[in-house]
């Protein structure tokens, strides 16, 4: 047989993983505490690390889950309070029919999450569109953001918030 390539527009898979294993979440670490909080018109997903400084994580996607920052962050609890969150209709948060989702709705989303928890301030870390997310976050309550942390993140074109 003549090996295959991608040009043969055909992919050849002998084995197939029907079941994936029932392992358990890093969530599910003793010293993180979950909880969902209601913004008033939806409830997010988060969890709480460590006692210092409050640190948002925002995900990227628009689709991604919080679930790729851990464990990397568990060690950002030396020194900080990493605060990881589900945006809304992604991950644990709930999914709210209606008209859709828009970059104003994620801010005030992620602004309300920041009152319920009962911060007058928090720094902002962004991964990929999550990056976005932070900087429009910035610009739109600056005296809430206490530092603005960007992680493979684009500028984001002129918007009107």
């Amino acid at each position: 047989m003549e090996r295959e390539t991608v040009l043969d527009r055909r992919i050849d898979i002998p084995d197939r993983i029907l079941d994936v294993p029932d392992v358990q979440r890093l969530c599910n670490e003793p010293n993180l505490s979950a909880k969902r909080v209601d913004i008033g018109d939806c409830r997010l997903y988060c969890e709480v690390e460590g006692d210092g400084a409050a640190l948002v994580l925002l995900h990227g996607g628009p689709g991604g889950t919080h679930h790729y920052f851990h464990p990397h962050f568990s060690r950002a609890a030396e020194f900080s309070r990493p605060i990881y969150y589900d945006q809304r209709g992604c991950g644990l948060s709930d999914y709210v029919e209606g008209t859709g989702y828009s970059i104003v709705q994620a801010i005030e989303d992620l602004d309300g999450l920041r009152r319920s928890l009962g911060l007058s301030h928090w720094a902002v870390l962004g991964h990929s569109y999550g990056g976005f997310l932070a900087q429009c976050y910035a610009v739109a309550h600056p005296d809430s953001t206490t530092a603005l942390i960007l992680v493979g993140a684009s500028v984001p074109s002129p918007i009107r918030l």
